[in-house]
Order: C-alpha cells, then structure tokens, then sequence
C-alpha cells in the first residue's frame, strides 16, 4: 500500500547555512538511521527531498528506494547525506557531525562511496555550485580519521603507439579484405560514390539508439537506477578504448571500472561485468541459430571455415577449467577467492533470479541485437543490395561472434572481412559487399570513437572512470 500526503516546511535546500545549527545536523543522521532501521535506502538523497517541518525531518520522494537494502546501498545514502550536509552547512561541520553520528569505522567505510558516480545528478550540480568537491570532501574526511583516502587505480589510457597500430592494421586489413573479394579500391570508391546517402544517415542513427539498448542491460546487471547521460558517454568511451584493446577483453574491463565507480562492490563488479558480455554472446548464438533456421538453404557456407573460433572457444573452456582446479587445489589460494566467488556469484544470482532485472538485460540486448541488424540492412540498402531481416540478424550475429574471440583491436579488418563474407554468403553481389560491410564498420565502430575520446576524458574528469 503507498499511502502520499502533502507535507508542510521548508526544504533543506532553501536554508542559509546559519539556519542550521548542530542539532538539525544530528536530527539529519536519525533520521537517515530511522530509515536503515526498517529495512530502507533512500538511493537518491539531495537537500530538495528533505523537508525541514515544525516538529520533525522528514526525508521525501522515495522513487529511488531499495527494500531490504544491502549494506552497501547505506553506505551510499551516508555517502550522499555527508555530501548534502557539507552543501548546506560547510565541509567541517558535515565532517563533524558525520563522524559524531557514524563513528570512525563506518565513516571509513563510506570512504568507498565517495565519488561522483555514486550522487544523483541533483546533487553533484549542488557540490559544483557550492564549490565543494567530491575528492577533496573524501579527502578532508580521511585526514579527520587519521588514515589515507582510498586511491582508485586509474584506467590506462591509449597510447599514441596504439593510434599508430590501429591505423597501420587498418591499412594493411584493407589491402587484404581486397585481395580476399577481388575488388580493387577504383571498384570500392565507384561504389562509395554511388551510395545512397539517405540509408548511410538512417544506419548512423540506428547504429546510435544500440546504446539505449546498452543502458537497459546496465540497468538490469546492477540493481539500481544509472545515470543515462554518463552511461551514453560511456558506451561512446567504450568504442574509443576497444579500439585499443584485443576482442571482449576491454569491454569486460571498463564496464568492471564503471560498475565500481557507480557504487557496486568490487568482487559484484568483477562478476557482474563480463555477464553482459556473456548475455551479449548468448543472443548471438540464439539469434545465429534461429535466423539460420529461418533462412534455411539460403545461405551459401562453403567458403566459411569457423575451426579456428571453435578451437580458440575450447582453449577458453580448457584454461577456465584449469583456473577453477588450481584455486580450489591450493589452499591460500582458496581462502583467499572463496569468499569474493561467494560474493560476485551471489550479485550474479540476483541479476539472473530477479524478473524485472533479467527483464530488463534480456530486453536491453535484444534492442541492441536488432539494431544492429537493422544497421546492416540499411548498410546495404545505401548500395542497392537487399537483404531480408533473418538475413541481417544472421550475418550480424555471427559476425558478433567472431570478432570478440580474435584478438584484433577493435576487429579491425577482421570485422570488414567477416561482414563482406557474410553478404556474399546471403547472396550480395562482391561488388558491393565490401562498401556495404565497410559503411556498416564506419557507423558502428570507427565513427563513435572520434567522439569517444572526448567522453572517456569527460568521464574520468567527473571520476567515473
């Protein structure tokens, strides 16, 4: 039952830092503590939500709200209530009365909490314009407590050595996709010129809305309400750092880092972050499967050898498996992970378990599947090539597949070369498979770094990376 009433009083927010005196600092951690005790964590705390009444605090607008919430949700609302007193009434009261309210072992706890990323949006625009700065707070705490502030161990960036290999194989895949197709670069810029442009711009912004689809799928894998904004830039940084780092290996890295940087635990993260891979490779396969039943003889596989993924995929298999055996043989090694297995398994099992989250990733990834199809589609439709919606999910996922088990960079070259199989394979004349396949690279995954170097900068900027 959701009982609503209007309340009467002023907002946190609308108070002169001389209006609140300690007392209403103190009654600010009860009545955060009143909401831990019964089970409750807010999730969205900002000076607007509390309203200051004649008799009491009262804490409003429980959208955002996590029953029997995890110890580390709390962490997060004492993260965000330190943050708004610190707004409201300066930096060393907030400190004060945080470490009157929560003792020192708790205080450092939420150490771990304070970082951008873990703030509603509301709130961070409050600290920029109180001029109160979210590592410096997490600073000043840790120098009352005595110890150091957590450092966060920063994302390698991408060199200009990498620039240069990436470009250097570009060419080099180039040379080779032509010479595989037999089609010289005087057919491949006939053909380019000959596009039409109307499709080029529809797979453009196809190719875009696959991050909505992405977000979804975040949403889903973490439990809680993420920034849309932020996790746009960070799908954009995702493409700019996969074109650094060999096949699924960086995604699986950078969405560990952001997962941690929004407030999931460590070992949750570790766990959690590949599982929107594995649910990514999972559809591939569903979706390879029923397309190819859907398109029956159609497909012409003569020329198309996958014994080198299937070998690679048992060594993966092979090597996970000695993994297991030598951490549960040795036993340091086994007190030691146990524990963080226990833990990432059990974040795991309530993304897997919880119908409107699994809800939620298995819709998200679809969306991003079909998109992507429907890229492909209209990829070759700029070049007069028509192919049908199984087909493009087919050659699509199975390209999918393929390139996240080579350890190229970014799949480049192997991703022109997959693609152009896939559509002569689905029966696109040679002439135009390679344009179409290389349209199709450009909107997907050679056009959305350029912007993304800017978002992996803009996000470490505000410490979500």
């Amino acid at each position: 039952v959701l009982i609503m009433d209007w309340v009467d009083g002023v907002r946190l927010s609308q108070l002169d830092a001389e209006a609140i005196d300690d007392d209403m600092l103190e009654r600010l951690w009860a009545m955060l503590d009143e909401l831990h005790g019964a089970d409750v964590a807010h999730g969205d705390i900002d000076g607007r939500k509390i309203i200051v009444g004649d008799e009491r605090l009262m804490l409003t607008e429980l959208s955002s709200a996590h029953i029997l919430a995890s110890d580390d949700a709390r962490l997060a609302d004492a993260a965000q209530l330190l943050v708004v007193t610190a707004v409201a009434a300066g930096s060393e009261r907030a400190i004060d009365a945080a470490r009157a309210n929560l003792g020192d072992d708790r205080k450092l706890s939420v150490l771990s909490q304070h970082q951008a990323a873990a703030l509603p949006r509301e709130l961070q625009h409050d600290a920029k314009a109180a001029d109160i700065k979210i590592k410096s707070l997490r600073k000043e705490v840790a120098e009352e407590l005595g110890t150091e502030a957590p450092e966060l161990t920063q994302l390698q960036r991408v060199s200009w050595g990498s620039v240069a290999m990436v470009v250097l194989t570009l060419l080099a895949a180039s040379s080779l996709i032509s010479s595989l197709t037999d089609i010289g670069f005087d057919a491949i810029a006939d053909a380019i010129a000959d596009a039409n442009w109307t499709w080029v711009v529809v797979a453009f912004v196809l190719a875009q809305l696959t991050n909505v689809g992405e977000y979804y799928s975040l949403v889903g894998v973490v439990g809680f309400r993420v920034p849309f904004g932020p996790t746009m830039m960070f799908r954009y940084a995702l493409s700019f750092i996969s074109l650094a780092v060999p096949s699924d290996a960086g995604a699986i890295a950078m969405n560990i880092r952001y997962q941690e940087k929004l407030g999931v635990p460590p070992a949750a993260a570790v766990a959690q972050g590949p599982l929107l891979t594995i649910f990514s490779k999972g559809f591939d396969v569903i979706l390879l499967l029923l397309s190819a039943r859907f398109i029956g003889e159609a497909i012409q596989t003569d020329e198309l050898d996958f014994s080198g993924a299937l070998d690679l995929i048992i060594l993966i298999v092979v090597a996970a498996v000695v993994a297991v055996v030598v951490v549960l043989a040795v036993p340091k090694l086994r007190q030691r992970m146990m524990p963080h297995v226990r833990e990432g398994f059990g974040a795991v099992k309530e993304s897997i378990t919880d119908p409107e989250r699994l809800l939620k990733v298995v819709g998200g990834t679809l969306m991003q599947k079909i998109l992507f199809a429907l890229t492909l589609a209209a990829s070759s439709a700029a070049f007069g090539a028509s192919i049908s919606f199984g087909e493009a999910v087919f050659v699509n996922s199975a390209v999918s597949l393929f390139i996240g088990l080579i350890p190229v960079p970014g799949g480049v070259g192997v991703g022109e070369a997959a693609l152009t199989a896939g559509l002569i394979a689905v029966g696109v004349p040679e002439p135009v498979a390679f344009p179409a396949a290389l349209t199709h690279r450009m909107v997907t995954s050679y056009l959305p770094p350029v912007f993304g170097w800017w978002a992996s900068r803009w996000l470490s900027e505000r410490d979500y990376l």
